[in-house]
């Protein structure tokens, strides 16, 4: 829905006239919004820039204010005519004294998806349910306002996929190693073998259904919901039995082949035994030569199950140039059972491992020739479900951006993860967020230009450039937040870092639907100027010599103050160095300052010469 423009002539003449009354919310329909009813507060939200102050935009606009309240999400302004409702807003826009300004109102919020069980699917939106942790997600339901995965083809590799009444019309045909010639029915086109088997006979073929479920199940009443439900599956069942590894690698080369599966990105919730040279080619392969989008070969994204042993990451997860995946449970906690290692790139969320053991809710196979007697299980888990969440959201940050390469979007999707603060041999970059993958790969062009090493105390600028047409500038985010920030107007900002250190900088836009993004970030290290001194003699020296001094790890533009004894020294040379003569005491303590910016930094430590 969209926000109202308080500039909108119609819209102004509609709310003039009714007939205002204090404490009452006006209600009224205007059918420019959907004929939707909007339900005023009598509030303005606004932000003002940086360096105006409310009271001067209260003043030059002339509002009488009731109440005003400086919140996290800006100025909330509460008029004691609301009759002036958006003429006021409206002057306070134009007065450029703000970055937005709006009348504040009530309007219907629509839900994503009604699937029947998408309260119960923590890993898209924990609110901390069945005793998980809120916000233990990949934010899903934010980067559905942006894409959903259309036109973008994900492959299964697994032990089959089929037709399903919540996957209409979008799982194509695709291929069978060991039955290269057969149909639907029998197993052949990437399909489940046996076709029809009892849920208690002991045999569980339905592994690539979930997985496929949890990637691609639509947005609708029914079951469950996917974090691509846009996308299309290629399924490739490499467990019809007796399979080779050359039949493994063939199931690959279909995925990515462009006259083959033309796959944009390949899902692997299975692991082996050993690493195999013909399976690792085509994984090279799917990488280098995959995906004709746009006329080039940008490459598949390939995305694997770290595995559920509780050892190092197994293979082929173990591949560098594959995104290794991960589990955590609903409070954040890697599982015991996740494989983990340098290799490790991402976690998701996930239940137990084992048969029948998980609390992951996703599709099954059809009637009872699942894992359950219905159309979908609530018991799936494992490193197995956590892998189709990252394949899933590799395909809606194509479906954003087709034109990104294979290595994009793996940066796309580490440097997005919300980081913790643990090895990253369990947790790799950290737990997946999809709205901050579709936001880099839309701001992917964006560059932050800016000192990549600014010395501390001193003011310095960035700025953002290539802004693609459709988006606005928000804000800059910089962690931690020990910096002091000013002119953080448009795309241009002024800083000083306070402290050495690591900063992390990012710009955030908004895009035409309201919502949020990051550019990707650009990593700021402020070097440590405390100084430290050394001396040309070793620790003592004689009476009436002349002891040099030199500063290391300073400021070059700064100032020096020496200090020998708690008296400022004389003699000296230049800012760098001083010389200084032993005196008739029995030590000597020297100690040096720098001034930069008009503040000093701390001393150093203090340098002690004893007299033979």
């Amino acid at each position: 829905m969209a926000l109202i423009d308080v500039r909108d002539e119609t819209f102004k003449q509609k709310i003039s006239a009714e007939k205002s009354i204090k404490n009452k919310i006006f209600v009224h329909k205007y059918s420019g919004y959907d004929d939707a009813p909007f339900y005023m507060t009598g509030d303005i939200l606004m932000q003002p820039k940086g360096g105006v102050s409310v009271e001067d935009i209260l003043t030059k606009n002339e509002i009488d204010a009731e109440n005003v309240s400086k919140t996290d999400i800006g100025v909330i302004v509460r008029l004691k005519d609301w009759s002036k409702l958006l003429s006021k807003a409206n002057a306070i826009y134009e007065s450029e004294m703000v970055d937005w300004c709006h009348p504040d109102f009530i309007a219907n919020i629509e839900k994503n998806t009604n699937d029947q069980y998408f309260p119960y699917q923590y890993y898209l939106k924990n609110t901390g349910q069945s005793g998980g942790t809120a916000g233990i997600d990949i934010n899903a339901e934010a980067a559905w306002t942006i894409s959903t995965g259309a036109g973008i083809r994900v492959a299964v590799i697994d032990d089959g996929v089929e037709a399903h009444d919540d996957l209409p019309g979008r799982v194509l045909n695709g291929y069978t190693p060991r039955n290269p010639n057969g149909n639907n029915n029998n197993g052949g086109n990437g399909r489940p073998y046996p076709a029809i088997i009892n849920p208690h006979n002991g045999l569980d073929v339905g592994h690539g259904q979930a997985c496929a479920g949890i990637i691609a199940a639509s947005h609708n009443t029914m079951y469950t919901a996917g974090v691509a439900p846009g996308v299309q599956i290629i399924p490739a069942n490499i467990f019809y039995g007796g399979e080779s590894a050359s039949d493994i690698a063939a199931a690959i080369e279909y995925a990515w082949n462009p006259n083959k599966g033309n796959a944009d990105v390949i899902s692997n919730s299975w692991s082996y035994s050993a690493p195999v040279d013909a399976i690792t080619r085509q994984i090279d392969n799917a990488i280098n030569q995959g995906r004709l989008r746009n006329g080039a070969r940008r490459g598949c994204v390939v995305v694997f199950a770290s595995g559920n042993s509780g050892g190092g990451v197994s293979y082929p997860a173990s591949l560098s140039n594959v995104i290794a995946v991960g589990a955590v449970n609903k409070n954040g906690t890697v599982w015991n059972y996740s494989c983990r290692g340098y290799e490790l790139d991402v976690v998701a969320p996930s239940g137990n491992a084992g048969k029948n053991m998980g609390d992951v809710y996703t599709l099954d196979r059809m009637g009872n020739y699942g894992y359950e007697s219905g159309n979908y299980t609530w018991r799936f888990g494992g490193t197995s479900a956590a892998a189709p969440q990252v394949s899933a959201i590799a395909a809606l940050v194509l479906s954003v951006n087709p034109n990104l390469t294979n290595q994009q979007v793996v940066n796309a999707i580490t440097k997005s993860a919300d980081r913790y603060p643990y090895s990253n041999n369990e947790y790799g970059y950290g737990l997946v967020n999809a709205l901050g993958a579709i936001g880099m790969a839309y701001l992917n062009n964006v560059s932050l230009t800016g000192p990549d090493r600014p010395y501390p105390y001193t003011s310095v600028s960035y700025s953002a450039s290539n802004i693609p047409s459709g988006v606005t500038f928000n804000n800059w985010a910089i962690t931690p937040s020990t910096y002091v920030a000013s002119g953080a107007t448009s795309s241009n900002l002024n800083v000083t870092f306070n402290n050495p250190g690591t900063y992390i900088l990012k710009a955030r836009f908004r895009t035409p639907g309201g919502v949020v993004i990051e550019s990707f970030p650009k990593t700021v290290n402020v070097p440590d100027v405390t100084p430290f001194i050394t001396a040309d003699v070793s620790g003592r020296a004689n009476e009436g010599s002349s002891v040099r001094f030199i500063v290391y790890n300073s400021h070059p533009t700064g100032m020096y103050q020496w200090v020998v004894n708690g008296i400022p020294a004389a003699n000296t040379s230049n800012v760098f160095d001083t010389t200084v003569t032993f005196g008739s005491g029995s030590t000597m303590v020297v100690e040096c300052r720098v001034y930069v910016n008009r503040v000093w930094s701390a001393w150093s430590a203090p340098y002690t010469i004893q007299k033979y």
